[in-house]
């Protein structure tokens, strides 16, 4: 097309010229131009998709395995346009639909531990019509699951999860107490939440199909995006501009040189922000404990975490104004951007810089002695990606890309991977963004991506009793960790992405399709309440609690047996042995997990162990005398697991924080010289929690001084105080009675009623005291918030 403008240009001016030649000049010309104008129809006529094609597709409708079934309709838009023979043959926004051709739900885990889903895409929607495709799905974009070489997509196993791995750990440690063994899977499942193997693609997913057979596509017409500079001196006074800014990014604490800068934006603050925000990224959270905190439950879940912190690099001194993230479902994939504001202005509008790396993975770094994220070196391929993220929204004016021969084509991060890039810098242009397409539309229905509440406690339980009998022992335990180091250090860069063409003014558009999103005005910006100050202290969401103090009984007497021994032959002989019971106070030390899900109140789950007094008086009397009292003593331990509701009598952001508290109690008490019941051999085949379940049986079964124990329900109450003496630390005063039933240690160790011995009868009466059993403790403690 330029060849022939030119030579137009060129006709016109011989038509002006004096030359006694130009008639014949002309004449060759205009052959040469009607060639190539014929030439440049065949081309367009003839356009092909090749095989080996990548498509990149954004999903506008939602798929997951638990709900889509085979035969279920896959739709979704082209983000990057397909490119051969030097054009543009399959633009941006393209629509593609395809189909499912194999699901595979868990459901209730009985049968599968992974889930399965295999698309395939057969058609794209031209404005002639539709063409037929084939496409097998190659890559999910920052997904968790992998797809393999026949194009199937590969679920999780939920229970090869971190979370899931220290759950077993520390429930295996807690075993020997079936209280602390409550306190770990019930805090541990709520901290580290069970991860949800189904497959879930969301409207919004992205993935890459290749063209597995080549296919004729007809005559496709092209839109133009303009280019920033439209003129000479525009462009002089452009790359005079791209000349002058910072290009690489420095550690915030060493200084040492990390990012290069890929790409230079022009509008205001409010139309990047809106820009991103539409393209479907989201800013990322600023370092700290909580988002530490986060981040780490994220890769012990595998699960994603959004928002999650970048650390901080640092352009010519100052640090990002905005720090963009997109992923799908997991923390070790993830495309950012780190976007700069700069002093520069150009035709009166703000000039911000930025920096782009793709992590593709999680690998073990030698020289740090620390987990990093691996990035593709390619970083060309992420700078690439935000220009196509952005067209899309319609929020683009202009874009073009500008050399600079002064960057290093291949260097170093500071983390030491390598970045590849062809030095250029995409120059975008945005407008005031005000009614973008968006990533996704929020009105259409997303699929179940599991079952109800009971469906999924069912499913983990099967899937963890599947996992134990499989793989609870140390062999597989071992060799499964050495495997996951082995995989991170060979995280490998991600295949190359279809490039945009920014070197000019030729990047192809339908010309008034929708994209495949909605448009919608972004919402205004919410009001500043009256007041409202930057809070010092961060808002506790999680706390971590050791605490110790005193524990007292109030209630001591526990009642008694009395033992009357009758010889045979002369039952009036009789001598009676009496035994009482009494509970002393002692020591109480305890564990809490603390969920601040609201202002006022909290959600508290608790282990403690109390160790006070146990004392048995002793009367032996005969049908002559009375022997005296006698006292024998020991101790009593109480093994407590409690749920409390915290309310607090002030919000969750101040530092000072009264509180009340109630909630159920589970406890079992046993005397410390009783010789304790072990549990049975049902522990060594992995079936945990029926072998933990066998062994409280038995053990409540046994009379106390045998070593047995007693179960019961309780109520617990109390009152305290908190107060964040730091950031991350506060200190706490607690005052907690239990209110239950009295312990029946004599009672049940010596059954009522009339037994013959070789010489004598013994027959036992029981007696007991009014009132419930009050156990009172006052603990003072600290814990760890975030």
């Amino acid at each position: 097309m330029r060849a022939i403008a030119g030579n137009i240009r060129l006709m016109v001016s011989l038509l002006r010229a004096d030359d006694e030649d130009r008639c014949s000049q002309m004449l060759s010309l205009l052959f040469r131009t009607i060639v190539s104008g014929l030439l440049l129809v065949v081309m367009v006529g003839a356009a092909e998709l090749p095989q080996g094609a990548v498509l990149e597709i954004r999903l506008t409708r939602s798929l997951g395995s638990y709900e889509s079934r085979e035969g279920s309709i896959a739709e979704g838009v082209l983000i990057a346009p397909v490119r051969a023979g030097g054009r543009s043959i399959l633009p941006l926004g393209t629509r593609v639909t395809g189909v499912v051709r194999q699901s595979r739900r868990i459901g209730w885990g009985l049968w599968w531990e992974t889930a399965r889903m295999q698309i395939e895409f057969n058609q794209v929607e031209l404005p002639g019509g539709p063409v037929e495709i084939e496409a097998q799905l190659v890559e999910l974009d920052n997904a968790r699951e992998r797809v393999d070489d026949e194009g199937r997509i590969r679920g999780i196993r939920s229970t090869a999860s971190l979370a899931n791995s220290a759950a077993n750990v520390l429930s295996g440690l807690a075993m020997a107490d079936p209280m602390t063994y409550l306190f770990v899977n019930v805090s541990s499942s709520q901290i580290l939440r069970f991860p949800e193997p189904e497959i879930h693609l969301p409207q919004g997913a992205e993935l890459r199909a290749k063209v597995l057979k080549a296919v004729t596509l007809p005559d496709l017409p092209e839109t133009q995006v303009p280019e920033v500079a439209v003129s000479d001196a525009d462009q002089d006074a452009l790359q005079t501009l791209v000349r002058g800014l910072p290009f690489r990014t420095v550690t915030q604490k060493t200084h040492a040189v990390s990012d290069i800068t890929n790409l230079v934006f022009i509008g205001s603050r409010e139309a990047v922000e809106r820009a991103f925000t539409a393209a479907g990224w989201v800013t990322t959270d600023a370092l700290s404990g909580r988002s530490i905190f986060y981040t780490m439950r994220s890769v012990a879940e595998n699960q994603g975490y959004q928002a999650a912190p970048m650390s901080t690099l640092l352009l010519d001194g100052q640090a990002p104004e905005f720090t963009w993230s997109k992923t799908l479902n997991t923390f070790a994939k993830r495309h950012h951007a780190r976007v700069f504001p700069t002093l520069e202005r150009w035709q009166g509008e703000r000039v911000w810089t930025s920096s782009s790396t793709q992590d593709i993975g999680i690998a073990v770094s030698k020289k740090q002695k620390t987990f990093i994220h691996v990035i593709d070196e390619v970083i060309d391929n992420e700078r690439n990606k935000i220009v196509n993220d952005l067209l899309f929204t319609g929020c683009v004016s202009g874009v073009e890309s500008l050399e600079r021969p002064w960057i290093p084509l291949d260097a170093k991060n500071s983390t030491g991977d390598n970045l590849k890039t062809d030095g250029a810098a995409a120059i975008v242009r945005l407008n005031e963004c005000l009614n973008p397409v968006l990533a996704s539309d929020p009105a259409i229905k997303d699929v179940r991506v599991a079952g109800n509440r009971t469906e999924r406690g069912l499913r983990q339980a099967s899937l963890v009793i599947r996992n134990d009998l499989l793989r609870g022992n140390l062999i597989w335990t071992g060799g499964a960790g050495i495997y996951k180091l082995v995989q991170m250090k060979k995280a490998k860069p991600a295949a190359a992405r279809a490039s945009v063409e920014v070197d000019g003014i030729r990047y192809s558009s339908w010309r008034g399709i929708n994209l495949g999103g909605v448009k919608k005005a972004p919402p205004a910006a919410g009001p500043v309440l009256a007041g409202e100050v930057k809070r010092e202290w961060p808002v506790p969401l999680f706390e971590f609690g050791v605490e110790g103090g005193g524990m007292r009984v109030p209630t001591s007497d526990l009642g008694g047996v009395i033992l009357v021994f009758a010889p045979k032959q002369d039952p009036t002989d009789f001598f009676l042995l009496g035994l009482g019971s009494e509970l002393g106070g002692g020591w109480a030390a305890g564990i809490t997990v603390t969920l601040n899900g609201h202002r006022h109140f909290s959600s508290e789950w608790g282990a403690s162990y109390q160790r006070g007094k146990f004392k048995m008086p002793m009367i032996t009397v005969s049908n002559e005398a009375t022997s005296g009292i006698e006292m024998s003593g020991t101790g009593m331990l109480t093994h407590q697991f409690h749920y409390s509701l915290l309310a607090h009598l002030r919000p969750r952001e101040k530092r000072f924080r009264p509180y009340v508290s109630v909630g159920p109690a589970l406890q079992l008490l046993h005397l410390t010289d009783a010789p304790i019941k072990k549990s049975n051999k049902l522990f060594k085949v992995g079936l945990r929690n029926v072998g933990l379940l066998m062994a409280m049986y038995n053990f409540s079964k046994e009379p106390p001084l045998d070593g047995g124990g007693i179960f019961q329900m309780g109520l617990q109450y109390g009152a305290g105080v908190k107060y964040q003496v730091k950031k991350h630390l506060q200190i706490r005063l607690d005052f907690r009675e239990t209110l239950s039933p009295q312990p029946d240690f004599l009672r049940k160790s010596f059954p009522e009623g009339v037994t013959d011995l070789d010489e004598y009868t013994m027959e036992i009466e029981r007696f007991r005291t009014g009132g419930p059993l009050r156990q009172q403790r006052l603990t003072v403690g600290f814990s760890f918030t975030f």
